[in-house]
């Protein structure tokens, strides 16, 4: 009985982990775009404007 306890709640862990996981992962995918977002507009600029600024 124990041994069964035991064992649910490493699989709690492990859903709560990977969960934690999937978060983190949207998070930098979120920081990551809005990174691209900017450094493509900026990008834009450059090439509207020329080198020169």
């Amino acid at each position: 009985m124990k041994a069964q306890m035991e064992l649910q709640m490493q699989e709690v862990n492990f859903l709560e982990s990977r969960n934690e996981w999937k978060l983190k992962c949207k998070f930098y995918l979120r920081v990551i775009c809005v990174i691209w977002f900017f450094f493509a507009i900026s990008m834009r600029c450059i090439f509207r404007h020329g080198t020169h600024p």
